[in-house]
This record gives C-alpha cells, sequence and structure tokens, in this order.
C-alpha cells in the first residue's frame, strides 16, 4: 500500500485540477494503495492475538496518505487561512508581544486568544526559521498523529477489546473531513480537548479519594487545559459542557475538573479577551435560539461547480452513515449503553452548540467535528 502511494505521488500532476480537485487528479495508484491498506486493516485487526503495534501502523499509513499527500504534491500550503495565522505568528515574532484591539481592529481576536500562536512562534525562534511555511505542509499530518494518543486512551476506558479499539480510530480517521486539522488554533484544542477527556474519564472518577496522587493529577489537568482557553474561542465552551454532563454522572461525579476549567475560562475571558468578547456580544445573543440560521453554511464554506458540490455531498453522506451507524450500535448493543454511556453523553454535548450560535457560518462542521470521536 505505501509503494503504491508513493508512486502515486510521484505520478499525480496537479497543473490539471479540475473542480473535483485530488479526487480526480490523483493517481489511480492512490485508490488501489488505499483499498489494499484497508484489506490488510481489516485482516489484522480481525486476527487474535496481533500486537496493538500492527494497528498502529496501519493507521499512521492511512494518515500518512489522508494528510500528507497535498503536503508532497502541492507546491505550497493549502488553506487560505493558514496563511493568515503564519501572518499572525510573523507580527507576534516581529512585534515582540500582545498587542490591544486599539491597535489591531478586527485582527484582536488574535492577540485575546494567543496560545497557539505563541507556540509556534517559540517553535520557529527553536528551529531556527524564518517562518511557519514548512509546518503549514506538514500541519495536518502532524495534528491527526497527536490526537491518536487521547483517541486510544478515550476508547480504552470502556473496552479492552483491541479489534473495537482500532476500528473506532480507523473509522474516526476516514470520517474526520472537516478539515479543521490545518495549521490553526482548533487542530491544537481539539487534541488537547480530548486529553482533558482522556484525563478526567481515567483519572478522576467519583470513588477516588483526594490525596498526593489525585494532586498530580489535577495539576496535569490545570496544565492541559490552560492552552485550550488561551487558544480558542469555541472549544472551551464545548469542554465545559462536556465536564459538566460527566460531572453529572455517577460514574465520574468528581466536580474538580469542571470548577477547574469554568475558572480558567472566566478568567481569560473576563480579563484579556474582554474587549473583543465585549463587541461581539450583541450579535452572539442575537443567534441564540436561531437554530436554522446556526446550521446553513456561509460564503466561504458553500461549495461551487460540480466537482465541489459532488464531494461535499459525499462528505456529508460519509459523516450521515457515521452518525446513523453510531445510533445504531447504541440502540442494539445494550452491553455498550451501560458501559460507554458516558461516551455516549459526549458525543451529544456539541449538539447544543446548534442552539447557541452560527460561529461565522461554520458552526454544523464544528458540531461533526466534536460529535465524531464518540460516534466512531
Amino acid at each position: 500500500a505505501a509503494a503504491l502511494w508513493g508512486y502515486a505521488v510521484r505520478a499525480t500532476d496537479v497543473t490539471t485540477l479540475d473542480d473535483f480537485g485530488l479526487v480526480t487528479a490523483v493517481h489511480p495508484a492512490f485508490w488501489a494503495g488505499l483499498a489494499v491498506l484497508t484489506a490488510g486493516f481489516w485482516s489484522t485487526v480481525r486476527r487474535t492475538g496481533r500486537a496493538d503495534a500492527w494497528s498502529l501502523a496501519y493507521v499512521l499509513v492511512l494518515l500518512v496518505m489522508e494528510r500528507a499527500t497535498q503536503a508532497l504534491v502541492y507546491p505550497t500550503p493549502l488553506h487560505a487561512w493558514a496563511w493568515k495565522h503564519d501572518a499572525v505568528v510573523g507580527h507576534l515574532l516581529t512585534a515582540g508581544g500582545l498587542q490591544t484591539g486599539d491597535e489591531l481592529g478586527d485582527m484582536a481576536v488574535y492577540d485575546q486568544w494567543p496560545g497557539f500562536f505563541a507556540l509556534q512562534a517559540a517553535a520557529v525562534r527553536l528551529a531556527g526559521v524564518e517562518d511557519t511555511l514548512t509546518l503549514m505542509s506538514w500541519w495536518p499530518l502532524i495534528s491527526g498523529v497527536l490526537l491518536l494518543v487521547p483517541l486510544v486512551l478515550v476508547y480504552r476506558t470502556f473496552t479492552e477489546d483491541r479489534r473495537l479499539i482500532w476500528t473506532a480510530v480507523w473509522v474516526f480517521c476516514v470520517g474526520n473531513w472537516v478539515g479543521q486539522d490545518y495549521f490553526s488554533p482548533q487542530s491544537l484544542a481539539l487534541t488537547l480537548h480530548l486529553a482533558v477527556i482522556a484525563l478526567v474519564l481515567r483519572r478522576f472518577p467519583a470513588a477516588e479519594r483526594r490525596g498526593p496522587r489525585q494532586a498530580v493529577w489535577t495539576t496535569a489537568l490545570i496544565t492541559v487545559m490552560v492552552p485550550v482557553v488561551l487558544s480558542h474561542q469555541l472549544t472551551p465552551v464545548v469542554l465545559i459542557a462536556s465536564l459538566g454532563v460527566l460531572a453529572l454522572t455517577r460514574r465520574h461525579r468528581d466536580w474538580v475538573p469542571l470548577l477547574a476549567a469554568v475558572a480558567l475560562f472566566a478568567a481569560w475571558n473576563l480579563t484579556a479577551s474582554l474587549p473583543f468578547l465585549s463587541a461581539a456580544l450583541p450579535e452572539m445573543l442575537a443567534s441564540v435560539g436561531d437554530i436554522g440560521g446556526n446550521v446553513e453554511t456561509g460564503y466561504g464554506t458553500t461549495p461551487t461547480g460540480t466537482g465541489a458540490v459532488a464531494t461535499s455531498w459525499a462528505a456529508r453522506g460519509l459523516s450521515a452513515a457515521v452518525m446513523l451507524l453510531a445510533l445504531l450500535g447504541a440502540v442494539r448493543q445494550r452491553e455498550l449503553r451501560r458501559h460507554a454511556r458516558p461516551l455516549l453523553l459526549l458525543t451529544g454535548v456539541p449538539l447544543l452548540l446548534i442552539a447557541a450560535n452560527d460561529y461565522g457560518s461554520e458552526m454544523i462542521f464544528r458540531v461533526l467535528m466534536f460529535m465524531l470521536p464518540g460516534a466512531a
């Protein structure tokens, strides 16, 4: 499979792209390699006694085929917003620090949630390079690999069956088409969000007594929460709602994670990000309850052209299939409902966002992104 992919990358000519993009431009060897890889994965995951390293290897190759192809066939990074984020990192390096909203105008949102950009600026300085160009190209692959760690930890909380664990990971990787893994704050925030959920599920059971060990885990939890709050506007809201749902369950009735997240969120939003939130609050409140408007896609997210429309509907069909299969599994498997009830609840939490805001006509995509780990 890897050999077929390598040949396809060398044989693909992106100068002849049509409105289907890489779907039709990529050499047929790519699709042959993907078919071989999928068959090999299913053969491996069904065999008892196989080490997890085999399944992990297949998933890593899948991520390389999905996320590294564009980095190799295109001369420059994709995603227009990634270039904007590169400019923000450059601004941070040039200015040497944060600036006020009055100085930045519409760009103030980036300096008021600077966690991701500060991290990338530090990486640029440490690497001794001028910009994030190389990192931008490979970031989808990097973020995809980073996501595997909390994903596996979350799934292992509810089952020891390696077939279920790695099949869920595979479904997540295949179904993760939203494109939020580009060079962006939300890509990092999603990984850290899942890391917090994994820590709470595995290290904060309701019956756990307070002690030195739990204090260490609480410190680790807060350490992971801080960059989530400092990097993104929406992810902390989902995190707080998720921790609130977990705190209501008998198995994870521990209020410390929720209170810590609320305290960090309030502290940041009432200080550093208050200027932006004060200006945006009227518009945010106006969209509360407007479910129809909140799920509509706006300019820049509505596909145009036969190829773009076709691939858009194919992606929606993929998401619908994953969600329907997840619902069917929850209905038919009583053991799943009993043992994985917290995961089922976490999957439903993002739906609340639809009633809250349109998030720049991107809310439906963000909801799908946050639901996918649980649905898989």
